[in-house]
């Protein structure tokens, strides 16, 4: 791409397009980034090779809060100490970390509308022609359309979740809007899928380019074993002492399940207090079957909690509940659970956890190893599985064990970080061996 027309410059200018340059906070001194290498024998030392510079255009992120934001934002953030990153969001939305990376903005990241997605195109056609990438990745199926802004010669890669690609559909204001997304996705080099689930359903969507699974990971020094934090978020939440603790993390819609597991909880022998978090138009129906039920005193929704509350809940209940579903609408459509990291956060937590046999759960819940695995929208299934653990305390410690061996065995987001990188590094040199990446650079 060459230099920016007026006419361009006149609608970035208009739009609010702009790139700022994050850096790491500083402490009161001055300091430096110094890179350390070993030299044997002080022989001579040859230049680094130049970092891979990737952009990443995120369809949806921060302010904005659910498993996608969350993963784009940890993957960028563990990019950044292998790559040199650019990431594109909307405008006013923006990179909650640290982490030194170049963020570009477009005035709509998904318009409606033909006059508006084009100023969509030519913006980042711009902010490509700028950060002059390496490679570019789409974070998700609904920027796939943009595929034909990004040149030729630079390779694109994308990532799928499962939803972004089988809740897409054509409009009145989109037509043909499907289309192009698998169109530009088929024109992508590689695909990053989030479950073997997910990669099965870019097949049957008619996606031919060559896909790879790489599972998410989980931040474990944030996630990790901890009761005094688990006792204080009982403390904080009002749990009582008495009864078993249970769980649940998720928006609170229709297919997420809650209903089961409310169910579930009516028919078990005994008492348990179940900590909802997550909101959503099913709360209000919730909260007005648990009066019906009489069991208001057994059920707390808080709502959407802050981040940093996370690892006392997970830590202070005795077992995580999340058991969704997989639906298919006669239009073709489908909304399912592309994986299901809050399974990987309760594991790292050393929890064991019950979820739905179905969809990404797979991937993310190992049964009789991890947690337990039961069929979705079957209350009595569920009861069951609960009212086991709750009478089986060591085997319900010997499933959170095995949780928290298995995320740690995982290698969290650095792994999939790396794995990218791999991926990237082999269509880039497709004839050579693979590059190692940069050594960290530790601030001095």
């Amino acid at each position: 791409m060459g230099g920016m027309s007026s006419r361009l410059a006149a609608q970035l200018s208009q739009s609010g397009l702009r790139s700022t340059r994050r850096t790491r906070r500083r402490d009161a001194h001055p300091t430096q980034d110094v890179e350390f290498k070993l030299i044997p024998n002080m022989r001579q030392v040859h230049p680094e090779p130049r970092p891979i510079r990737v952009l990443w255009i995120a369809p949806s992120f921060f302010p904005r809060v659910g498993g996608l934001e969350v993963y784009v934002e940890r993957v960028v953030a563990s990019l950044a100490s292998l790559c040199h990153v650019g990431l594109v969001t909307k405008a006013g939305q923006w990179f909650p970390g640290d982490e030194p990376i170049s963020h570009f903005t477009v005035s709509e990241m998904q318009p409606q509308g033909f006059k508006a997605r084009w100023q969509t195109a030519e913006e980042l056609a711009e902010i490509t022609s700028r950060f002059g990438p390496d490679v570019v990745h789409l974070g998700g199926a609904e920027v796939a359309v943009y595929r034909c802004a990004i040149p030729e010669s630079i390779p694109v890669f994308a990532t799928l979740h499962g939803n972004d690609l089988t809740l897409a559909k054509s409009t009145a204001a989109n037509p043909g809007h499907l289309a192009r997304l698998i169109e530009g996705l088929n024109d992508c080099e590689h695909v990053f899928a989030v479950s073997q689930h997910t990669a099965g359903l870019c097949r049957e969507w008619g996606i031919t380019t060559p896909i790879t699974v790489v599972t998410a990971g989980v931040d474990t020094e944030c996630f990790c074993p901890w009761p005094a934090i688990g006792e204080q978020a009982r403390q904080d939440f009002q749990m009582p002492e008495d009864r078993p603790i249970l769980l649940t993390v998720s928006r609170l819609v229709s297919r997420k399940g809650h209903l089961h597991v409310l169910e579930a909880i009516r028919r078990l022998p005994f008492p348990v207090y179940w900590v909802v978090v997550g909101d959503g138009p099913c709360r209000d129906p919730l909260l007005r079957i648990s009066a019906e039920y009489g069991l208001q005193d057994r059920v707390s929704v808080w709502g959407t909690v802050a981040d940093d509350d996370l690892p006392g809940l997970y830590n202070a209940c005795d077992i995580f509940v999340f058991t969704p579903e997989e639906r298919r609408f006669a239009d073709g459509r489908v909304d399912s659970e592309g994986f299901g990291l809050v399974y990987l956060e309760a594991s790292a937590c050393g929890k064991p956890v019950v979820g739905s046999r179905i969809s990404g759960c797979k991937d993310a819940v190992i049964d009789g190893t991890t947690g337990i695995l039961v069929e979705p929208g079957d209350p009595e299934q569920l009861s069951k599985a609960i009212e086991f653990l709750v009478r089986n305390p060591d085997i319900a410690k010997d499933l959170g064990a095995g949780g928290l061996t298995f995320v740690q065995a995982s290698g969290g987001w650095p792994r999939l970080a790396r794995q990218i990188l791999e991926k990237y590094q082999e269509i880039l040199h497709p004839s050579a061996e693979a590059v190692e990446p940069p050594p960290l650079r530790i601030p001095l």
